[in-house]
């Protein structure tokens, strides 16, 4: 008998992966109290980016070296929905979405 397992890759964070041609996250079930958010350059050049939430309200902005990782604390509880917003190299906002499992954007090629 042969039994097929499926397995999901889980966080408790947001682990959000830049790479040169997609973004790759990693969401956790639910927001906890203290969210954070890692963020990955997967990249041979210097990312910034910028975190806010959908009514553009600034949270943080990132400069990360290149094959780096920077960790954002998040205050509080009440960011239910998160943007992330890479300026340079400029590449199309990445929604963190709670619940989800790991998804692309854009979309698995």
């Amino acid at each position: 008998m042969v039994q097929s397992l499926y397995s999901q890759e889980r966080s408790e964070t947001f682990i959000v992966r830049n790479f040169e041609d997609h973004v790759q996250v990693l969401a956790p079930k639910k927001m906890y109290d203290e969210q954070s958010v890692i963020i990955e350059n997967r990249t041979l050049e210097k990312l910034i980016g910028r975190l806010s939430t959908p009514d553009d309200k600034h949270i943080e902005f990132v400069a990360i070296k290149p094959k780096k990782s920077k960790s954002l604390k998040l205050p509080g509880k009440g960011h239910k929905n998160l943007i992330f917003v890479p300026l340079s190299p400029a590449f199309q906002s990445v929604e963190l979405k709670v619940g989800m499992e790991s998804y692309e954007i854009p979309a698995k090629r």
